[in-house]
């Protein structure tokens, strides 16, 4: 990996919606170029993927909750509805 791999990744970390066309036309080099270095740079497992990283809805949280054992089917159901995990435990606290 030399200086023109670094530049190129890190203006896909920046930007990994960049075109070959764009790098190129930031580093001064042919748009082949760019797709032959970043093929490279997948099939050696130096850029492992492109992702998403989407914006998170609400907020994460731990809530410990002491329910009555005997409603607690329907408590899960109804948080269920809400929340995106609900784990039933015993001790101190009987849901998380």
């Amino acid at each position: 990996m030399d200086e023109r791999d670094h530049q190129i990744i890190k203006l896909l970390e920046e930007n990994s919606r960049l075109s070959n066309t764009e790098i190129a036309r930031m580093l001064n080099v042919s748009e082949g170029t760019i797709r032959k270095r970043i093929k490279r740079l997948l099939d050696t497992g130096i850029i492992e993927k492109f992702s998403l990283i989407t914006r998170k809805e609400g907020q994460d949280a731990i809530i410990l909750l002491r329910i009555d054992t005997r409603d607690s089917k329907l408590t899960i159901k109804k948080l269920n509805e809400r929340f995106r995990d609900v784990y039933e435990f015993s001790g101190k606290a009987d849901l998380a």
